[in-house]
């Protein structure tokens, strides 16, 4: 679902109206390699680069599963 509107024209007109270059989905670990499968989202790092992808500032949004994450998050 989220990749899917993730290309809604209207979304991205909004995301760069508000400053941004538009809407960049991507992955780390086991959801995001079987999606990468599927829907072609790249794959940006493991389970143990959780926190540092966090930490970086870069993800304005992290949507997670019941598997695969990291309890203190």
């Amino acid at each position: 679902m989220i990749v899917t509107v993730a290309d809604d024209p209207e979304l991205i007109n909004y995301a760069k109206s508000k400053g941004a270059k538009g809407i960049n989905i991507t992955g780390i670990c086991c959801t995001a390699i079987e999606i990468l499968m599927r829907q072609g989202v790249p794959v940006v790092g493991n389970f143990l680069q959780q926190e540092l992808a966090i930490l970086t500032g870069a993800i304005d949004a992290m949507v997670v599963d019941i598997q695969c994450i990291i309890q203190a998050l």
